[in-house]
């Protein structure tokens, strides 16, 4: 999953007050640059509403895929031992025996 971070605000931060609340702030560039970076997506830098608003409509929403093979023995081998069993519990109710 692609994460795209905006930084807004400022590095020194500010005082806001949310329900009651008052939120010390502060804009933490080089981990939204980190998380950006691991998870292959882009740091966007806000330092006002136009920018924020250039940099919402900019950011690519699409979903992306990535094929993967997928190991296919285990259903198999699940398949086969409940045909094996199968097998064997029909036998010795036909024959008494298994065979």
């Amino acid at each position: 999953m692609r994460i795209q971070t905006v930084g807004v605000g400022t590095a020194k931060g500010a005082t806001v007050e949310v329900d009651g609340y008052q939120l010390n702030t502060a804009l933490d560039e080089s981990t939204l640059t980190t998380v950006a970076q691991v998870t292959g997506g882009a740091y966007h830098a806000a330092g006002d509403a136009d920018t924020l608003n250039d940099t919402t409509e900019s950011i690519d929403l699409r979903l992306t895929t990535k094929k993967e093979p997928l190991e296919l023995t285990a259903p198999f081998a699940g398949a086969a031992l409940l045909l094996l069993a199968l097998g064997g519990l029909l036998g010795t109710r036909w024959h008494g025996r298994i065979v």
